[in-house]
Formats: structure tokens, sequence, C-alpha cells
């Protein structure tokens, strides 16, 4: 549009017949041309600002609708068990299970997810401000109340002011502890309970990148941290402790031909209230992602502790009176994930959480493990159809194991 009357302004000028005009009326006529045509330029530019909202505050939507459908052997925690411990991956004690069948089947869309991305806006010449808002469909109170009509759930929820080389977060979102994913298909499980330690919660976060060359930096973090795994602001998690959770994080990373190769060392501190007895919490964390070829990524975390039990382990039920303090465990995942095709990619892997066996009441978690492996198919992107198979195995103290074979597909269009 304004190139259109620019160009008829330029021809009417060009199209006046060659006659003589006084200088002082040519300048004139010349004068007024421009006017007309900075004014036009001031309004167009007026109008594109107050249209395009994304030039100032550039805001992506996201996420994807996952139906999953799951088969199970044995009763078990995660599939099959209320949606407001799901992430409590585990089989039920096969000596204490009631009757009837055990093999069950059963489907949900309830991980399904949908966020707002705030890329960030200029606050000064060096600086920006974003955020995310992240939530899924999880039943977190009870299948009583909501069954098939869960309420949203947030994942993550924060505001980051960042520069260049440096970013300061307050809100809820991935722990330093423990920072790597795995790639199991099991989206509301994600390795919890069986060796992957990391989870999301309430934090004030500094983190610094030091950039060592083109293609190597080093990131160092430290956060204050919301001391429970829920939203209880007074409760016998830790939250009464008086004192934040620390964490930290120091992470190299190098870009490679078939992705970043890193390796982080992570670490927790705190002070845990447990029936009203306080111990320290603490723990330390090794994580690792070497890209060898497409075929070949490897990647995993191990991790030592003690009453880690807001960490996604079964280290704070473990026992009770004298058994229930103090309590130390040992976690760690591993995997190796290949991309075969543009159409289809592969993973598979083992995760394990052990716990000292002197502080586990009879009756009681002592160990709890996964061997999974899957495959993604995409007919077309962004579609996938996916298949995994896990074998689940949990140790009671005095029971035994309790085994289960569990198959699950995703069909997953992400967005």
């Amino acid at each position: 549009m304004k190139r259109s009357i620019v160009a008829a302004l330029a021809l009417m000028v060009l199209a006046v017949p060659s006659v003589s005009f006084p200088a002082d009326d040519i300048h004139s006529k010349i004068e007024g041309l421009q006017k007309q045509i900075d004014e036009l330029k001031a309004q167009n530019e007026k109008m594109a600002q107050s249209t395009s909202v994304g030039s100032k505050f550039p805001v992506e939507l996201y996420g994807f609708i996952d139906a999953q459908f799951i088969l199970g052997t044995a009763r078990t925690q995660m599939y099959g068990g209320l949606n407001s411990v799901a992430v409590q991956s585990r089989v039920l004690n096969k000596t204490t299970a009631g009757g009837g069948r055990h093999t069950w089947f059963g489907a949900t869309p309830q991980n399904s997810r949908i966020g707002l991305n705030w890329k960030g806006s200029k606050v000064s010449e060096k600086m920006s401000i974003g955020g995310l808002l992240e939530l899924d469909f999880l039943n977190i109170l009870n299948s009583t109340s909501y069954g098939t009509s869960p309420i949203p759930r947030i994942r993550h929820l924060y505001t980051e002011l960042f520069a260049a080389d440096w970013s300061l977060l307050a809100g809820q979102t991935w722990d330093l502890f423990s920072p790597l994913q795995s790639a199991s298909l099991s989206m509301g499980g994600n390795l919890w309970f069986q060796g992957n330690m990391g989870f999301r919660r309430p934090q004030l976060r500094f983190t610094y990148n030091f950039a060592l060359d083109d293609v190597s930096k080093l990131k160092v973090a430290v956060s204050m941290n919301h001391p429970a795994n829920t939203d209880d602001l007074v409760s016998n998690n830790g939250v009464t402790s008086g004192i934040p959770l620390g964490e930290g994080l120091v992470q190299y990373s190098r870009k490679m031909k078939h992705g970043d190769f890193i390796i982080a060392g992570s670490s927790i501190i705190g002070a845990n209230n447990n029936s009203g007895r306080y111990t320290k919490m603490a723990g330390v964390a090794g994580s690792f992602a070497i890209p060898f070829h497409k075929y070949l990524k490897l990647s995993g975390e191990i991790h030592y502790g003690q009453d880690l039990g807001i960490f996604l382990s079964y280290a704070n039920t473990a026992g009770n009176g004298t058994n229930g303090f103090g309590v130390r465990n040992t976690a760690a995942w591993g995997q190796i994930t290949s991309q075969w095709h543009e159409k289809f990619d592969t993973a598979a892997g083992y995760a394990i959480d052990s716990i000292k066996s002197s502080k586990v009441a009879s009756g009681n978690v002592g160990r709890n493990q996964v061997a999974f492996a899957n495959f993604r198919f995409f007919p077309v992107k962004p579609l996938y159809v996916g298949l995994e198979y896990n074998y689940m195995r949990t140790n009671y103290k005095d029971s035994g194991a309790s085994p289960a074979n569990i198959i699950f597909s995703n069909l997953m269009y992400y967005f």
C-alpha cells in the first residue's frame, strides 16, 4: 500500500508538463510532496505497530495431544493407579494385593499438554524478559471427584530476565539437580521412583554461561527452592524446616554433528522435617550425554544421597521410627537412542532406585527397577505412533519381588 502511494506521487511529479515555473514554486511543490510521503510513512509504521502484537510480545503456542493405551500383567501404581500418584512407578506387592484378575487394560488422554512460550521482549538494549506457562491434565486430586474431567495442572510457570550470558528465573520449572530427561515414552512417569530423580518445583534461579569457544560453553547455576515436591506451604515434607532447599549445577556442553555432548555435576542440600525430627537432606548427581553417531547416542545419570524422597524416590517412605531418618539411596538410569531414519527412531534403557536395606521397614519398597525399549514412527510430521515395553520389578522388604510386564502405545500429535 505504502509503496503504491509513493510510486503514484513520484509519477505525478514526473508527469508535470515541461513549462517554466519559478524556482520557489518548484521547491514548494517538492517540499509538499515530501511532507505527504513522510506522513504516509509515519502512518503506515504506526498501523503496523498497533496491529502486530508479536513484535512487542512474542508468544508461541505449543503442546501435544497424546492418546495412550496400556496393557499390564500385574497391578501397578503408575499405570492403573490414581493419577494423583501417577508418577510413583511400582508394581503392587503381590503378597498383599487383593484377589481377582490382575491383568488389566486402560487408556488416557490426560498426559496431553498445552503451553505458552513468551520468547522475550526487550526491556533495555542488552536485557529481555520472557516466561513460560505449561499445563497438563493429570487428575491431581482424586478420580472419584473428577474422573475423566480432570482440572488442568501447572507444570511450568515462570518469568525470566535474561541477557546474552546470564538469566534470573523466578517460578516453577525443572530442578537443577539431575537435569537430563529420559527417552521413555511414559509421559507421566519418566522413570521417576525408578532411578530418575529430577523434578519440577518453585524456585529462584541464577544462571551464567561462559562461552569457551564457538561450539563449547560452561554453564553454572544456583537456585533457592521450595523444599517439597508439593504445593503445600506448610507440611511435614520439609517445608517447616525454616530454610530453603539449595541446588547447584556445573555443566559443560559442546555442539557436535549429531547433538550436544554434555557432562554435568549437580547437588542439593537442605533440611527435612520427618515426624518432628530434622535431618540433613543432601545429594549429588552426575549426568552425561554422548552423541557418537545418529545411530548411537548414550545418556544417563547416577545419584546418591540421604532423605531424597522429595526427588521422587521411595527413600522417605522406607521406614518408620528410627528407621525412617537418614535414609540413603543410590539411583541411576542409562539409555541408548538411535535415529535410524527421519521417520523412525528407537530407544532402550534401564533404571534402578535402591534404598539402604537396614533402613527399610518390613513390607516397604527396598528396590525398584525397570527395563524399557521403544520405537516411534512418524508417518507425517507432526504426528507419531509409538510403542514401548516395560519390565517393572519392585522388591518389598520381607516379601520378595513383584514383577510386571507393561505394554503401552502413544498416538501423539504435537504443535
